[in-house]
């Protein structure tokens, strides 16, 4: 493989390196042996190989997290909006996922099953959650 790539210029990206730590040096390895080669790699933990650069990805603000979570449940789900009905929930939801943005577009994407009081349940927001009016 390094002799294949070594003459080529390309940019090899790689999600969730932590669950593959082993790969770190085959990669730290590749990069040695293929100058023109580049790799983008994603990981909740730095790689420690020689050529790493860190781009750490803050959490979002608030308002961001919801517009992110509002984006995405409504691609996840065709006509799902945030309202006066779920907005309190939403907004717990994203607090309790802290920003991150993996996390709330993983929430999100469970509107196509639950409503969004069940995915507030599922992440474990209820303690956020606004109570139900009773009629």
């Amino acid at each position: 493989m390094k002799a294949d790539l070594a003459s080529r210029s390309l940019l090899l990206v790689v999600d969730n390196v932590e669950h593959l730590m082993a790969t770190a040096d085959l990669l730290a390895d590749l990069l040695a042996h293929a100058p023109r080669v580049k790799i983008l790699a994603t990981s909740r933990e730095a790689l420690r190989v020689q050529a790493e650069h860190e781009f750490p990805v803050p959490p979002f603000a608030l308002a961001d997290s919801v517009q992110m979570f509002a984006d995405r449940a409504a691609a996840a789900h065709h006509g799902f909006q945030v309202d006066e009905a779920n907005a309190a929930i939403v907004d717990a939801i994203c607090r309790r996922l802290e920003g991150i943005p993996l996390a709330i577009e993983l929430a999100a994407a469970r509107t196509k099953l639950l409503a969004a009081r069940g995915v507030a349940r599922a992440s474990g927001a209820t303690a956020r959650l606004p109570r139900r009016r009773r009629s």
